[in-house]
């Protein structure tokens, strides 16, 4: 099923390409939307299903949710006040699944149309990358991964107030939206291709010598009570090493010295292309450095990385032939779509998608 959605997108991306329905471009765009939402709210069991079920019935109404409800049940201020409501008004878990997915699609789509080269690529590309993981799983992180997104433009216009403001917005939906803190004071940092080759070395060196893991795992079996503890109980799933060659790793810093070469002609074409280089920059590194430690490693890596699928779209503005940008974009629609199959493959993580649709019936 998630193959069968993904070549759906594709098919809408290529319409785009056909004279006959270039003219439908806009709802081309809000198809692939409208699909995104269907695909997430309709789901039933799978990835982490259960644990947002055990939410929803611990969270108590508007009317009769207190201040003991909000601090002894898993989840951020802002989610649970999103289960509050579906529940004032008996409705059910699809109902959550559903305002969720409309948040975090609508954010997509508002930033794709801001920073993408090619808006429905990037809808495509996302889905391929990330939505599975995101938009089925972690949904309080993607709302907040959506945010601190979208945060991007206040720091372009010199808005700290603004930033700050969605910043803690993002913070209400996942904890660890904190991080994007660090997105506000890297945009004047310029990183030439010295400089990254120097970075990315010294970020490998370290997570490939230094037994960061093993001082993690001490930390947090002391904390004890800290919600993250819950993830050595799975140490094969939840810490496993990736490896300093993980394919995503390899991909990031791969497409990081591939942009860092052409930057001077996209830098022009797109403002908000260093910024987002740098969040790249910094995802690739904690990914590098934290390889050992799996789950850190890999999640906070995508609160920043996401901004990939912005970043991959304005690799084919590199190129003035016609069909040398339509051969790139081709490469990128491979390279995407075989990472989603690397993906599904691992059926612990990620089972077979199950409709509630089916279930109703």
């Amino acid at each position: 099923m998630y193959l069968i959605i993904g070549i759906i997108l594709l098919f809408f991306f290529l319409c785009t390409y056909v004279k006959e329905c270039s003219r439908y471009r806009v709802l081309l765009y809000y198809l692939v939307a409208v699909v995104l939402v269907a695909f997430s709210t309709f789901r039933y069991e799978g990835i982490d299903y259960y644990g947002y079920v055990e939410i929803y019935d611990e969270v108590k109404s508007l009317l009769e949710m207190d201040f003991n409800n909000i601090v002894n049940t898993h989840g951020e201020l802002g989610f649970l006040l999103i289960n509050s409501f579906v529940k004032s008004f008996n409705g059910g878990i699809e109902y959550v699944f559903f305002a969720v997915s409309l948040i975090c699609i609508y954010l997509l789509v508002k930033n794709a149309c801001m920073y993408s080269g090619m808006p429905i690529l990037s809808l495509v590309l996302y889905y391929n990358r990330f939505f599975i993981d995101r938009n089925l799983g972690q949904i309080r992180a993607c709302i907040a991964c959506m945010i601190i997104m979208y945060s991007i433009k206040f720091v372009k216009e010199k808005s700290a107030k603004k930033f700050f403001l969605s910043l803690l917005c993002a913070c209400l939906f996942h904890k660890i939206a904190i991080i994007g803190l660090f997105v506000y004071f890297i945009d004047k940092q310029r990183i030439t291709l010295q400089k990254l080759f120097v970075i990315v070395f010294i970020a490998g060196l370290i997570g490939f010598l230094i037994p960061l893991d093993a001082t993690l795992q001490i930390l947090i079996a002391y904390i004890g009570d800290f919600k993250f503890a819950g993830y050595l109980g799975d140490t094969e799933y939840f810490m496993r090493d990736l490896g300093v060659f993980y394919p995503v790793s390899v991909m990031q810093v791969t497409l990081l010295f591939y942009l860092s070469l052409y930057r001077g002609k996209l830098e022009g074409k797109f403002p908000y292309f260093n910024l987002m280089f740098n969040m790249y920059l910094f995802s690739t590194v904690w990914l590098l450095v934290m390889h050992k430690f799996g789950i850190y490693g890999a999640r906070m890596a995508t609160l920043y990385g996401t901004v990939e699928v912005m970043l991959m779209t304005y690799i084919p503005f590199v190129f003035k032939n016609r069909w040398s940008r339509y051969m790139s974009i081709f490469v990128i629609l491979v390279i995407s779509f075989g990472f989603m199959l690397l993906k599904i493959s691992d059926k612990k993580a990620y089972p077979d998608y199950k409709s509630i649709i089916e279930f109703w019936f």
